[in-house]
């Protein structure tokens, strides 16, 4: 039984956070600024390092942009600052994939966090038309894409098994 003899060891990087909703009272995630400094000084005691804030963005009810979310970000780190919480904070968004954001790939307008990275997510219901376009755009661009919440989308499970049969 020669492939027991040897364990290779697998090395994760848990000192960043790629997905989180720590920007106060912009969507469904922290109210406060209180609240987003206790998580991130527990986090940091986790010894999460790095973490990319990532507000929702769906055309055209939540359109979260540079704008609006950078003064939260800045003000938040410096709450950080002041309380001696050594943890990044990069500006990201997840974005509900649709037309919409052909546009903010053109115009250099998508949060991408200081790695270039995408965070993309559909409707619970079906995928979005859009949704191979968009990642092509993002990949031609140099960006990572992240599809956020993958186990909530029972369509993929189809899309999936179709992939198979033809």
């Amino acid at each position: 039984m020669w492939w027991f003899r040897k364990r290779k060891q697998v090395l994760f990087d848990y000192t960043r956070d790629i997905h989180s909703h720590i920007l106060p009272g912009v969507d469904d995630g922290v109210r406060t600024y209180g609240e987003a400094i206790a998580i991130l000084k527990e986090l940091s005691e986790l010894g999460v390092r790095r973490v990319t804030s990532t507000s929702h963005v769906y055309f055209p009810t939540l359109m979260n942009g540079r704008e609006n979310l950078r003064p939260l970000l800045e003000n938040l780190r410096a709450g950080l600052q002041k309380e001696g919480v050594k943890i990044k904070l990069d500006l990201g968004a997840e974005y509900r994939v649709g037309e919409y954001m052909l546009g903010l790939i053109d115009r250099g307008e998508i949060l991408s966090g200081d790695e270039n990275r995408v965070l993309v997510e559909h409707s619970f219901l079906s995928p979005s038309p859009f949704f191979d376009r968009v990642v092509f755009e993002l990949q031609a661009r140099g960006y990572e894409v992240v599809l956020a919440h993958p186990e909530r989308y029972a369509f993929w499970g189809m899309i999936l098994s179709d992939m198979g049969r033809s």
